[in-house]
Protein backbone atom coordinates (compact mmCIF):
# COMPACT_ATOMS: atom_id res chain seq x y z
CA UNK A 1 0.00 0.00 0.00
CA UNK A 2 1.15 3.54 -0.63
CA UNK A 3 1.65 6.17 2.07
CA UNK A 4 -1.26 8.20 0.74
CA UNK A 5 -3.60 5.21 0.98
CA UNK A 6 -2.35 4.38 4.48
CA UNK A 7 -3.04 7.94 5.57
CA UNK A 8 -6.66 7.50 4.48
CA UNK A 9 -7.20 4.50 6.77
CA UNK A 10 -9.01 5.57 9.97
CA UNK A 11 -6.91 5.39 13.14
CA UNK A 12 -8.85 2.52 14.76
CA UNK A 13 -8.52 0.42 11.62
CA UNK A 14 -4.82 1.23 11.37
CA UNK A 15 -4.38 0.07 14.99
CA UNK A 16 -6.00 -3.29 14.15
CA UNK A 17 -3.80 -3.75 11.08
CA UNK A 18 -0.71 -2.76 13.09
CA UNK A 19 -1.55 -5.40 15.72
CA UNK A 20 -1.62 -7.98 12.95
CA UNK A 21 2.03 -7.06 12.29
CA UNK A 22 3.10 -7.72 15.91
CA UNK A 23 6.29 -9.81 15.43
CA UNK A 24 5.46 -11.82 18.57
CA UNK A 25 2.79 -13.68 16.54
CA UNK A 26 2.76 -15.36 13.13
CA UNK A 27 -1.02 -15.75 13.09
CA UNK A 28 -3.56 -13.81 15.16
CA UNK A 29 -7.12 -14.34 16.33
CA UNK A 30 -9.61 -11.49 16.39
CA UNK A 31 -9.82 -12.08 20.15
CA UNK A 32 -6.07 -11.57 20.55
CA UNK A 33 -6.10 -8.42 18.45
CA UNK A 34 -9.10 -7.13 20.42
CA UNK A 35 -7.28 -7.69 23.73
CA UNK A 36 -4.13 -5.98 22.47
CA UNK A 37 -5.90 -2.98 20.93
CA UNK A 38 -8.82 -2.64 23.39
CA UNK A 39 -11.16 -2.58 20.39
CA UNK A 40 -14.26 -4.82 20.63
CA UNK A 41 -13.88 -8.18 18.88
CA UNK A 42 -16.82 -7.62 16.46
CA UNK A 43 -15.20 -4.36 15.31
CA UNK A 44 -11.83 -6.12 14.85
CA UNK A 45 -13.56 -8.79 12.74
CA UNK A 46 -15.20 -6.07 10.62
CA UNK A 47 -11.85 -4.39 10.00
CA UNK A 48 -10.20 -7.69 9.06
CA UNK A 49 -13.04 -8.44 6.64
CA UNK A 50 -12.95 -4.92 5.19
CA UNK A 51 -9.27 -5.32 4.31
CA UNK A 52 -9.57 -8.82 2.84
CA UNK A 53 -7.16 -7.86 0.04
CA UNK A 54 -4.49 -7.32 2.70
CA UNK A 55 -5.49 -9.93 5.28
CA UNK A 56 -5.69 -13.69 4.81
CA UNK A 57 -7.49 -16.26 6.91
CA UNK A 58 -5.40 -19.32 7.74
CA UNK A 59 -6.57 -22.64 6.38
CA UNK A 60 -6.78 -23.94 9.94
CA UNK A 61 -8.36 -22.43 13.04
CA UNK A 62 -6.70 -22.08 16.44
CA UNK A 63 -7.11 -24.72 19.18
CA UNK A 64 -10.51 -23.28 20.11
CA UNK A 65 -11.78 -23.31 16.52
CA UNK A 66 -11.42 -19.55 15.97
CA UNK A 67 -10.12 -18.19 12.64
CA UNK A 68 -6.48 -17.16 12.49
CA UNK A 69 -5.41 -14.11 10.47
CA UNK A 70 -2.19 -12.83 8.87
CA UNK A 71 -1.26 -10.35 6.18
CA UNK A 72 -1.51 -11.67 2.63
CA UNK A 73 2.17 -10.79 2.17
CA UNK A 74 3.18 -12.92 5.16
CA UNK A 75 4.64 -16.23 4.07
CA UNK A 76 2.79 -19.35 5.11
CA UNK A 77 4.92 -20.87 7.86
CA UNK A 78 6.24 -24.40 7.76
CA UNK A 79 4.12 -25.22 10.81
CA UNK A 80 1.00 -23.98 9.03
CA UNK A 81 1.82 -26.04 5.91
CA UNK A 82 2.45 -29.11 8.06
CA UNK A 83 -0.84 -28.61 9.90
CA UNK A 84 -2.71 -28.41 6.58
CA UNK A 85 -1.10 -31.67 5.41
CA UNK A 86 -1.89 -33.39 8.70
CA UNK A 87 -5.48 -32.20 8.46
CA UNK A 88 -5.89 -33.57 4.92
CA UNK A 89 -4.18 -36.86 5.76
CA UNK A 90 -6.40 -37.39 8.81
CA UNK A 91 -9.52 -36.84 6.70
CA UNK A 92 -8.43 -39.23 3.94
CA UNK A 93 -8.06 -42.29 6.21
Amino acid sequence: MYERELAEIPDRERVVLAALLNPKWTLRTAVGIAKETHIPEPEVEEVLARYSKLVRVSALPDRCGRPLYAFQASPISGAEKLAVWQFFLSKSL
